[in-house]
């Protein structure tokens, strides 16, 4: 068990979803510059983590 109070805990697993977000849009960018030849694969890995933004 972790001595960790619980603000520090909380403060530590927080999800700040604006910066997932804006992460998400510049490798989305950057994905763009590779078309079709990007394997579909990344392409769902990449879009899972959006999808679970919007979902809360």
């Amino acid at each position: 068990m972790l001595d960790i109070s619980e603000s520090p805990l909380k403060a530590l697993l927080r999800v700040d979803r604006e910066d997932w977000r804006e992460n998400l849009r510049t490798q989305a960018e950057f994905f763009e510059k590779f078309g079709d030849h990007l394997p579909a694969r990344i392409r769902e890995e990449h879009e899972a983590p959006g999808k679970r933004l919007r979902a809360k």
